[in-house]
């Protein structure tokens, strides 16, 4: 996929889910890859040659800020996995024993640190729906659902 991205910048883009900057990107290629076609056909000569050393460049640029922004949402991030059930544990414990604030910390604190898990995500909504904080449930679940979508 960054292969495709690094010639076609704004492809990959569009097939991991960022549609307006990929079609952005793809419009600028597009506009790029046409005025290296059009300016030998209709323009002078020196015309030409200076929309050739404006165009490459700028298509250079294009193709590797599209590349770089697609190979930054496409890592995983690392999280300190012990860290990560002790807080999931102080959640469900204290959802457990209707502790209601302490959970909602500590499944808050859970999706600060995993962020782009959706499982921290749907404790939250749980918790938040039990605690009667529906505002924040549907949140949390909006947010699930959103991480779900961009899975698949």
């Amino acid at each position: 996929m960054l292969l495709l991205n690094i010639l076609l910048p704004g492809a990959g883009l569009i097939l991991r889910g960022r549609f307006v900057l990929g079609i952005v990107g793809l419009v600028l290629c597009m506009l790029f890859i046409g005025a290296l076609i059009l300016s030998p056909l209709i323009a002078t000569p020196e015309l030409s040659a200076q929309c050739l050393s404006i165009v490459i460049p700028a298509y250079l640029v294009l193709s590797v800020f599209s590349s770089t922004y697609l190979f930054l949402i496409s890592r995983k991030p690392q999280w300190d996995q012990q860290q990560l059930r002790q807080l999931h544990q102080q959640a469900s414990g204290a959802y457990l024993q209707e502790q209601w604030p302490q959970a909602l910390q500590a499944a808050q604190q859970l999706c600060k640190q995993a962020g782009s898990v959706i499982g921290s995500w749907q404790l939250l909504a749980l918790i938040a729906d039990a605690s009667g904080d529906l505002k924040l449930a549907h949140k949390a679940r909006q947010r699930a659902k959103l991480l779900l979508e961009e899975d698949l």
